[in-house]
C-alpha cells in the first residue's frame, strides 16, 4: 500500500497508513488468535499495526479462509 491514501483509492484520501495492516474481515477468515500472534510479533519489532483498519482484506482472504476447519487467510498489507 502508498505510504499516504490517494484520493481515488479510498474514503480517507490522505491517511497516513501505518507500517502493516492485517485484513481477516473482521475475523471471518482467521482466528484472531492466529492474526493477533502476528500482530504481536511485529509490534515487538517496533512497527505500528492496525487490524482490519482502512483494509479488511479482499476476494482471496474470504474465499481461502476457513478458520473453522484449521485453514486461515490473512491479508497483509505493507506500507511502502
Amino acid at each position: 500500500m502508498p505510504s499516504v491514501a490517494g484520493a481515488f483509492a479510498t474514503d480517507r484520501p490522505g491517511l497516513v497508513h501505518p507500517d502493516f495492516v492485517l485484513g481477516d474481515r473482521d475475523g471471518s477468515t482467521s482466528d484472531p488468535a492466529f492474526r493477533e500472534f502476528i500482530a504481536a510479533w511485529l509490534r515487538e519489532r517496533g512497527y505500528n499495526v492496525t487490524v482490519n483498519d482502512p483494509y479488511k482484506g479482499v476476494e482471496l482472504v474470504r474465499a481461502f479462509g476457513r478458520p473453522e476447519e484449521g485453514r486461515h487467510s490473512l491479508e497483509i498489507e505493507f506500507n511502502r
